[in-house]
């Protein structure tokens, strides 16, 4: 497989053209908040994710198709049916989400004090309602139905070419307990920011992926996906 048939099969499974940068073929455009991205180096093949500005390098391949093998492995798989939450299930979600708020909140501010730190390891507990603006090749998250300007996201983010997602929403619950890090959304993109976000952290992990993602946490099992309420 090379980079052309790899986008050929990515776009015949449904992938979102813009969770993924192949250069030479497509460019990612300079507005995505990350993506994933396969270059060729010097000897070889690397498969990196673009998020926020930063880089994060993932596995190497000595040929092409064995990096577009991979990628295609990482994008394309078979998730469960999302989840749907009877009334009284979307009740105890919000409670729940609104007590893991007032948690860390108070968690981030004796660290704050404690060590002059921004942010705390939290664990995600099973259940845990979350959501996300935004591609999957990404690692934060956000408690389930926080207000988007407290999230401090360029309005960018609500730009998708995948129609089963509006306004590039996606909403999960927790299946498998896992750590991030947690902290107060900082003010910035003209929002005000203050709410909380999670990103996950390979070091957090029980297991350490060869490329951590939004995408990584629903193909292992650690996410759910969730219908929008």
């Amino acid at each position: 497989m090379n980079r052309a048939e790899l986008q050929d099969a990515l776009r015949t499974a449904q992938v979102p053209d813009d969770l993924y940068a192949l250069p030479g073929l497509r460019d990612a455009h300079p507005a995505l908040e990350s993506y994933y991205r396969l270059d060729g180096h010097a000897g070889g093949f690397v498969v990196s994710i673009f998020e926020r500005g930063g880089v994060r390098p993932g596995p190497r391949f000595a040929t092409e198709d064995e990096a577009c093998q991979w990628l295609y492995g990482e994008l394309v798989f078979q998730e469960p049916r999302p989840r749907t939450l009877a009334d009284g299930e979307e009740q105890e979600a919000r409670e729940r989400v609104q007590a893991t708020l007032a948690n860390v909140t108070a968690l981030v501010r004796h660290a704050a004090r404690a060590a002059n730190a921004t942010t705390t390891p939290y664990m995600l507990d099973t259940g845990l309602v979350v959501d996300q603006f935004g591609q999957e090749s990404g690692t934060y998250l956000y408690p389930d139905g926080m207000p988007f300007p407290q999230r401090s996201l360029p309005p960018s983010v609500l730009a998708t070419s995948d129609p089963r997602f509006p306004n590039n929403y996606h909403r999960y619950q927790v299946a498998q307990p896992f750590r991030v890090r947690a902290g107060i959304v900082a003010p910035a993109f003209e929002q005000p920011g203050g709410g909380v976000q999670f990103r996950a952290e390979p070091g957090l992990l029980a297991e350490t992926p060869a490329l951590l993602s939004i995408k990584w946490l629903l193909r292992s099992g650690h996410l759910q996906r969730m219908t929008s309420n």
